[in-house]
Order: structure tokens, then sequence, then C-alpha cells
């Protein structure tokens, strides 16, 4: 990415979006904690999807994309969806519909790769397990690369919940939430070849594994090093574990025991040092859920934060997000001050939890998904349900001080092309 007109450009489509949006009157900035303002993008209406759960994908071009859980064309059949978000119109296209067998229930993040082909997961369809889809650019047509099969055949495990993520030479990664080859019945972690499509079980979480039931998206080091998160496992308080990329080997770098957190659902983020951090859904102090932080060094985990429903949030659903600062940013799926959720930040420096903003139902609620940053400093997301017909929305918290973007936010924005879906988890 060159460095004078693409950010020229994204400013202007930045205006242009919110100015379009105005104007047909979908955004209704409000004021929001933190010194931002919330505004919202698109609003559902099952026809155009219900229920988006995954994260959004932003571009080079600041286009957005993401998924619905929900929804479609068919009021009866209405399996979900796969949409765009113009950059300058703010216009909202639907790439995909599933209302057939052959897949439904799209979820966890997308995955974009240098030619713009986007990648995606279904928790169901295909043999009745899921699937893994690609979707071209050009033509838009869908082709499912994989149809998971339960605990036999070629592509063994079962609804992959997680999505699929990039690595740099195109293979997809992702885990199936249940089932696996054999005995394994807990899950997996996978690999699809990007020259032969042939889909590798990394591992296969058993009896005799301390982690089971992976459901988010897998994230990978600069070493090939694989991080995810187990629902289950270890006293079923779930892990976070660590595939090791040249033996395959696989350790858990924390087992959660519900005082220091519990059941984690959501994808882990590593930082520069390769320190590691996510959260749980619940457990911690007050059994709300927690944002913790494992020391690459030492690998001790520190718990940074313990939701409490009336003050900070509650039971945060997905990952977290880091800006170039270490700044850390995520969602509740409840608490806040009307209980229907939060956008949040932890300073960097003190370690102070600042609520951003609290969902009051009409403009969403129960964001399930991790935030997206751009190099302004604006936040993108989306709500689970809310908004004018209740089936959800996608919405953007903008600081109210223009940013000025760092060498590392521009690296970032780049890297949206680049195949690493909507959320940056590499290390740099």
């Amino acid at each position: 990415m060159t460095k004078e007109n693409p950010m020229k450009n994204r400013i202007c489509m930045i205006r242009a979006m919110a100015a379009a949006l105005v104007a047909a009157g979908v955004v209704g900035p409000v004021a929001a904690g933190g010194d931002y303002t919330f505004s919202t993008l698109a609003v559902f209406n099952y026809a155009n999807g219900a229920s988006p759960q995954s994260p959004l994908l932003l571009d080079a071009a600041g286009n957005l994309y993401g998924t619905t859980r929900q929804g479609g064309p068919n009021a009866v059949t209405g399996y979900g969806t796969v949409f765009k978000i113009d950059a300058t119109t703010g216009d909202l296209t639907t790439l995909a519909r599933f209302n057939t067998g052959a897949a439904m229930y799209p979820g966890g993040p997308l995955a974009m790769d240098s030619a713009g082909n986007l990648y995606g997961a279904t928790t169901g369809g295909g043999k009745g397990n899921g699937t893994v889809f690609k979707i071209d650019p050009t033509t838009g047509a869908l082709t499912t690369l994989v149809e998971f099969s339960g605990s036999i055949g070629n592509a063994p495990g079962a609804s992959p919940r997680g999505g699929v993520v990039l690595d740099t030479a195109g293979n997809l990664y992702g885990t199936t939430s249940s089932s696996g080859p054999g005995l394994s019945e807990y899950g997996t972690v996978f690999k699809i070849d990007a020259a032969t499509g042939e889909l590798t079980t990394l591992h296969a979480f058993g009896l005799g594994d301390q982690g089971r039931q992976p459901y988010a998206a897998v994230t990978l080091d600069s070493d090939g090093d694989i991080y995810g998160t187990t629902y289950g496992g270890w006293s079923a308080s779930g892990t976070v574990f660590k595939i090791d990329g040249d033996s395959g080997a696989i350790s858990y770098p924390a087992l959660f025991n519900r005082a220091n957190g519990a059941t984690p659902q959501g994808a882990v983020t590593l930082d520069a040092l390769g320190n590691i951090y996510g959260t749980t859904t619940w457990g911690g102090e007050f059994n709300g859920g927690t944002v913790f932080k494992i020391d690459a060094v030492t690998g001790l985990l520190t718990t940074l934060v313990s939701f409490d429903r009336a003050n900070n949030g509650w039971t945060p659903y997905a990952g977290v997000t880091l800006d170039a600062a270490g700044n850390i940013y995520g969602t509740t799926l409840g608490g806040g001050l009307y209980d229907f959720g939060t956008v949040f930040k932890i300073d960097a420096a003190t370690g102070l939890l600042t609520t951003l903003f609290s969902f009051d139902r009409k403009d969403g609620l129960s964001p399930m998904t991790e935030v997206t940053l751009d190099a302004y400093g604006n936040i993108y997301g989306t709500t689970s349900g809310g908004g004018p017909g209740n089936y959800g929305t996608v919405f953007r918290l903008s600081p109210t001080s223009a940013a000025v973007p760092e060498p590392a936010s521009l690296a970032m924005l780049g890297l949206g092309c680049a195949a690493i879906g909507a959320v940056a988890r590499r290390r740099s």
C-alpha cells in the first residue's frame, strides 16, 4: 500500500459514508463515553440478514464485510448472509444468501486474500455438519471448499463456529467445535492447504485432552504457531491452547478454574512481544467474565478486569482488539447502563476500563463479536439484536477529535486485504 493517495481517499471515504448515511436517515449520531460519537451504519430487517454474530472485516479501501447468522430473502429458509457495506456510498449489499441445505448459518470471522476472495465457514449444511466456503470478488460465485462429515471421512469434525483465518501462503486454518476422527468427540483444529485444497486435522480434542470444544477462531504468530481457546476442559472451565508450528505438539498456556475466569468463547490476540490477551465469558471475581493477559516471558496469567454488570459490563462473548498503543478494546454481551451490552476500552498505561458505549436496545443490543479498528481510531462492530426491527445493526464509534494514523496503524490497515480477517491478531 502506498502512503499518499490511499490514506487521503480513506478520509474522503469515511466522510462520504457518513454523509450518505445521515442523508438516508440511517445514522443517528449520539454522544458516547470516552470522547466518542456513536453512529448506526446499517440496520438489518431479516430480508437483508438477521443477527450478525461475526466480527467485521475492513479492507484497504474502507469497505466493511461481515455475516449474519440468520435472515436473507426467504422468510422461511433464511439461513444467513454475507454482506458488504460500501465505504463511499454506505450501501449494504448482500454478497451471498444461504437458503438451502448446501450451507447454513455462517459464523466466525471472514478472511480475505490479496485477490479479494472472501473465505468463511458455516456451522450447518453440506453433509450436515458445516462447511468452509469461498466467494469470488469478480463473479460473486460461492464455492464450497470443505463439507464436514462428523467423525468419519475426509473432513472430520462438526460445526466450525470460529470461521477461518489465512496465513501468508494462503492456507486456511480453523476449528470445529465438536466431533472429530475416531474417538475424538470434542472438536478439532484444521488446516486447508492452499495448493491442494486438502484438509488436515492438526489436533483432535479427545478424552485425554485438557481442553475441549474450541468455539473461536485460531490466531497465528509469525513462527507459525497456532493459538486458540476451548470452551470446556480442565474442570469444565476452559483453556488457552498453543499448537507448535514445527512439531504439532499442543500445550496449554492457561487452564481456567473459574476464579481466574471460565468458558472462553472468543479468540486470543497477540501483541508484538508475544503476550496473549483474551476474555472469559464467565468466572472471575464477580462471575461475570474477565479480560486476561498471559505474559510471554513468565507464562503468568493476570486478570486485567473482572466484570460486575453494574459498573463495567457483563459476560464478554468475544475476544479483544489492540491498537498501536496497546490499548485494549472489546464488547460485553450484557451489563452497562441498560443491561444490553457495552463497548469498552482498557487503557494501556493505567489499566483502567472505560465504557465507551452502553446499548439501549433501540440502537442495538448484545454485541457478540470483537470490534474492528481503522487507522483513524474509529471502532466498528455489530449487535446481534436490537435496532428498529430487532434483527441487529452495524455501528461505528468515532473519536470526537481527529486521530493521526501512526505507522503501525497504517500497516494494520494495509493488512486488511492481506488475509488476516477482521481482526489483526498476528505478531508484528
